[in-house]
């Protein structure tokens, strides 16, 4: 038997789609400095990795040097819109109102936490979670499990207790990495294919198959899809 009792989030692609807000400031930022507009697809590949390289994957390659202008650009336009068309994923606060009830929720985003926190409080989700680490509050951004570990820290949980749970390559290593059960979801951006072959725990299609996850986990051993 394994008692959870924390869960880590992810939040873009995970909780919350916030790639058309992403993507509606990244193109305003690029046309402030006269590039072309970027693709959804290169936006939604480009979400998770950290701030320079988000940048560095936005702009076309002949405006690359000027990426802290660009993320000072775009980070203003953001800040003031990261939540008007950014919607929880379906189930989601479903799924967090019940795992409220069961164990600690963290959110550990590679987005600057004053952001994330901005969105969790508009769409209503913020209630639901006891703690948000963002790249502020470490020295090493995900895939490097620091920030899993900080969240640890200032829950009192062990990492036998902690359930990881993205929609990237970001969330899983790092998962991993901090000796945590892992869990990919197939609803975000990243491909499912490339997350099979990271080999979380678990891979589930809807947010409702976590809270049976957790369930499962604290009736009896549970077969994984890793093993």
């Amino acid at each position: 038997m394994v008692r959870i009792g924390m869960i880590i989030f992810d939040l873009d692609g995970t909780l919350v789609d916030t790639e058309p807000d992403i993507r509606r400031a990244v193109n305003h930022a690029l046309g402030e400095m006269g590039f072309p507009a970027a693709s959804p697809d290169r936006v939604r590949k480009g979400i998770g990795p950290g701030s320079e390289a988000f940048a560095k994957i936005m702009l076309p390659e002949e405006g690359r040097e000027r990426w802290e202008e660009w993320l000072f650009r775009y980070r203003r336009y953001y800040t003031e819109h990261c939540a008007e068309r950014s919607r929880p994923f379906a189930g989601v606060p479903e799924m967090l109102e019940v795992l409220k009830l069961r164990c600690w929720i963290a959110v550990v985003t590679n987005k600057p936490r004053y952001m994330a926190e901005k969105i969790l409080e508009e769409l209503g989700l913020a209630r639901f979670v006891d703690l948000v680490v963002g790249p502020e509050d470490v020295s090493r951004i995900k895939p490097d499990p620091e920030m899993l570990a900080l969240a640890l820290e200032r829950l009192g949980v062990e990492a036998l207790e902690v359930l990881v749970v993205g929609d990237t390559d970001n969330d899983i290593l790092a998962g991993k990495s901090l000796g945590a059960l892992t869990c990919g979801v197939t609803w975000g951006y990243f491909p499912e294919s490339e997350l099979r072959r990271l080999n979380p725990d678990f891979l589930v299609d809807r947010p409702g198959e976590v809270v049976q996850i957790v369930d499962l986990l604290s009736r009896k051993e549970v077969r994984t899809c890793a093993g």
